[in-house]
């Protein structure tokens, strides 16, 4: 939990804030649409890894996760002063540090935090080639997972979905995550930047899709994978 209080903290610069989760600034991405959701400090205790919040007795701390990173949304594009957008990618590292020192995801800490894009993108964003290459899927031991045709994207889960599809939602991710949290844990992905083109990242056009990527991942998500020679 240490790797949490260096400075500078998403919770100390805040863009959106809920009773779970706060957005603030990425320590590392750094840019204007960079983004991280952290899990907030009195509640870090109760909830020290993502699969504690798939383990909550209600969906509060997961619909709140989503409604941060919503949230977080049209607080960027305010404080921009830009039209809000649904060009959204978020990625969660789920790991524990308390099952195994395996971490394939290679995240430094396993406390729940989420890493945010808001779009659209500026032109000379630094690394703009996270979304191009999708460097954070280095090869295809990527399983896809809970397509909901209802929703045709993020946004409109979040503005539509009921208690019963929270419900559907976490039990799949537990369903998925937790074979996988012994082993090096897995990457959860959202990425929905030009998510109405045909070769998105998700299943097709107008489809709110989440990906389980497994297995290790060779690198950071936000660093170029090494190429061999």
């Amino acid at each position: 939990m240490a790797d949490t209080e260096k400075q500078p903290d998403a919770r100390d610069a805040v863009l959106y804030k809920n009773d779970t989760f706060t957005v603030g600034p990425h320590r590392k991405v750094k840019s204007d649409n960079s983004y991280v959701a952290v899990v907030n400090k009195k509640l870090a205790d109760k909830y020290p890894t993502f699969m504690d919040i798939l383990n909550a007795p209600d969906t509060k701390p997961l619909r709140d996760l989503f409604n941060a990173i919503a949230g977080g949304m049209s607080a960027h594009a305010k404080k921009h002063n830009v039209e809000e957008s649904n060009d959204v990618f978020w990625l969660i590292n789920v790991t524990d540090d308390r099952v195994t020192d395996k971490n394939n995801t290679h995240s430094k800490g396993s406390y729940p935090h989420t890493h945010i894009i808001y779009g659209p993108l500026p032109e000379d964003y630094e690394y703009a080639y996270v979304l191009n290459e999708r460097t954070y899927t280095p090869d295809t031991r990527a399983k896809m997972t809970h397509g909901w045709p209802q929703f045709k994207n993020f946004q409109e889960f979040i503005q539509q979905a009921d208690e019963e599809d929270y419900e559907g939602l976490k039990e799949n991710l537990l369903y998925d995550l937790e074979w996988h949290i012994p082993r090096g844990g897995a990457r959860l992905v959202c990425d929905e930047f030009n998510s109405t083109q045909d070769d998105c990242s998700s299943g097709g056009p107008g489809l709110f899709e989440l990906r389980i990527q497994t297995g290790d991942q060779g690198h950071k998500w936000f660093e170029r994978p090494k190429r061999q020679p």
